[in-house]
């Protein structure tokens, strides 16, 4: 039976997800120096970087696990949501996970973040990406190898499932949704478990504009969406379409489609505006928010947080 330091401990994990990357526990099979350096040099990977270091915005969804443990005959099983609020650049989590957009190797959230992976400190936790196109955005697959650390004397985790983020990126901000799944292992009190974990949350940030859309007529914005599903942490695409019929009087409605079908709540429809940002809904219910980007308001980044899907979006202005 899983005990009470098992537990908070289990709680805990996503948020320490960053130990793996600043040289915490294990050596792995990561890219090797002449694959890290030609990525480097890639320009997309240039102006990710770029971003990066202008980045002032920040928000992410809750961050959702599902775990079991088998040990000593018997199975539990259990899940587990963990919420965060996001203020400027950090967003500080009600279990004491914290991330700064500024300090993306410090955190769980922008570990997948390619830029951030591609810096020498990131050790060897890289071990595959793949980048891509898809609409108007670069995209990446990335892969992070967890060698996992835990401050509890009883509770050790020997082994954890890698992570797989799938980002996107334009010119003034990027998105991504990271899943984690697979055995996992370790001891308590002395007594071996195995079982699975898996889990799930998204990000978004920026440089934003902190101003509103204005003008006359309407505007849209069209593009991409990526998500995982709560119920069996599985990835999908989907494509996000913003608008503001008014400018003049500027309200957001926004749709995001997911294998084909809407997963727009009503209440996505006629969203304020406040120095560039829109939201509204319930984390795990009906949450969406986001901000726009860059020059004329050229770009917009969010995430979704509902019952069924956690999620990231970007979309860019149409002419």
């Amino acid at each position: 039976m899983c005990s009470n330091t098992c537990i908070v401990a289990t709680a805990a994990v996503v948020g320490l997800l960053f130990l793996s990357a600043c040289g915490g526990g294990g050596g792995g099979a990561g890219l090797s120096d002449a694959e890290l350096d030609r990525l480097r040099s890639d320009p997309r990977i240039v102006r990710l970087r770029e971003i990066g270091d202008r980045a002032d915005n920040l928000t992410t969804t809750s961050i959702y696990d599902d775990y079991s443990q088998s040990a000593g005959g018997q199975t539990t099983r259990d899940r587990d949501v963990q919420r965060l609020t996001c203020t400027g650049s950090r967003c500080e989590g009600d279990q004491g996970t914290s991330y700064d957009v500024q300090d993306p190797l410090n955190d769980a959230g922008t570990l997948l973040h390619v830029a951030s992976l591609l810096d020498p400190r990131a050790g060897d936790a890289l071990t595959g990406l793949r980048l891509g196109t898809r609409g108007d955005f670069d995209t990446s697959i990335a892969t992070v190898e967890v060698h996992l650390q835990i401050d509890a004397p009883d509770f050790t985790v020997t082994d954890f499932p890698s992570v797989s983020g799938y980002g996107f990126w334009g010119e003034h901000g990027w998105a991504s949704v990271q899943i984690g799944d697979g055995p996992w292992a370790g001891t308590e009190d002395g007594v071996s478990f195995t079982g699975n974990f898996r889990w799930a949350e998204a990000y978004a940030a920026g440089d934003a504009s902190g101003s509103n859309p204005a003008g006359l007529g309407s505007a849209t914005w069209t593009g991409i969406a990526e998500a995982a599903s709560t119920e069996t942490f599985r990835r999908h695409q989907g494509t996000a379409t913003l608008t503001i019929a008014d400018l003049s009087r500027p309200r957001v409605d926004a749709d995001i489609v997911i294998g084909g079908a809407s997963i727009a709540s009503p209440a996505w429809s006629g969203m304020a505006l406040a120095d560039g940002r829109y939201e509204t809904g319930t984390a795990g219910t009906d949450r969406i928010q986001g901000d726009f980007y860059g020059p004329n308001h050229g770009e917009t980044y969010g995430i979704f947080d509902t019952d069924a899907y956690v999620g990231a979006f970007g979309a860019r202005r149409e002419q």
